[in-house]
């Protein structure tokens, strides 16, 4: 073997340690650990602190994480998908859902569920319901079709022409003669999201369940994340939905949206890709 090549497997193998210890790093970050300082992290890796200080310091200069103010303490940043998992990223982003929608929950007596838009169905993520739980939450993984979920509906208004008739191509459940009604719900959606800011359904799916639900779009990753906050026709009655539960959704959607930074944009702000 020669000289040259025995370097390199050197090299290969000092960038796969490092690798290995960024990964270590980054699983560190759980729902119940958001925030992290240098000598917490050395505490639940196992490496030495001055190996997690250069690490912390690369990782966020790179967009993997994220410093506080005080830059004394780590989350993780938009850039943690190239990794090509979403199990740390969903655990960044439920953290902050939880964060910022709870109060929306709690006077709406209903369940928050955060669907993302997977090819043509929506996978439920998050179920977020009041601290004193009076509603049943769906089971997490979810799955439901774009066409015919008020969620699906949302998202849908927020895509162009073109990536809404992909995603209809997919969509086994829409048949030629539905094609007509699934457009005139998403147009229904786009007028009520420009005047609103949120997309209010009146027993769509089930007689008597009302709903609301904001959209967040995120760039660096073409990602569509719905809001969906739903309960019965008794407490979910139009102007409740209109003044109270619509406004209260848009607002945390709006500081959720501010939490992840620019590369967000919520429904009703940005229309003029289309």
């Amino acid at each position: 073997m020669s000289d040259s090549a025995v370097v390199d497997e050197d090299v290969i193998a000092a960038e796969v340690r490092v690798f290995g210890r960024v990964l270590v790093i980054l699983e560190a970050f759980v729902p119940e650990n958001q925030w992290l300082s240098n000598s917490e992290l050395a505490s639940l890796t196992g490496l030495p602190r001055s190996t997690v200080a250069r690490l912390t310091s690369r990782l966020s200069r790179t967009g993997y994480l994220e410093q506080s103010a005080q830059a004394t303490r780590f989350r993780l940043g938009l850039n943690v998908r190239k990794f090509g998992s979403y199990s740390m990223l969903t655990t960044h982003l439920m953290v902050l859902v939880r964060h910022c929608f709870q109060d929306v929950v709690e006077p709406a007596k209903a369940v928050l569920r955060v669907y993302r838009l997977e090819g043509a169905t929506m996978r439920l993520l998050e179920a977020l319901t009041p601290k004193i739980n009076l509603v049943a939450a769906s089971p997490i993984d979810e799955m439901l079709a774009v066409s015919t979920s008020d969620a699906g509906i949302a998202v849908l208004a927020n895509l162009t022409e073109t990536q809404m008739g992909s995603i209809l191509a997919q969509d086994a459940k829409v048949e030629n003669w539905r094609v007509a009604e699934v457009f005139a719900r998403v147009n229904d959606a786009k007028d009520q999201i420009r005047q609103k800011g949120f997309y209010s359904a009146i027993g769509r799916g089930y007689p008597t369940v009302n709903s609301v639900t904001t959209v967040l779009v995120v760039h660096e990753c073409d990602e569509c994340y719905a809001f969906h906050l739903a309960g019965p026709e008794t407490e979910f009655v139009v102007d409740r939905m209109n003044f109270e539960f619509g406004p209260l959704l848009t607002m945390a959607t709006k500081k959720l949206a501010g939490e992840l930074g620019l590369g967000a944009w919520l429904t009703g702000e940005v229309r003029a890709h289309e």
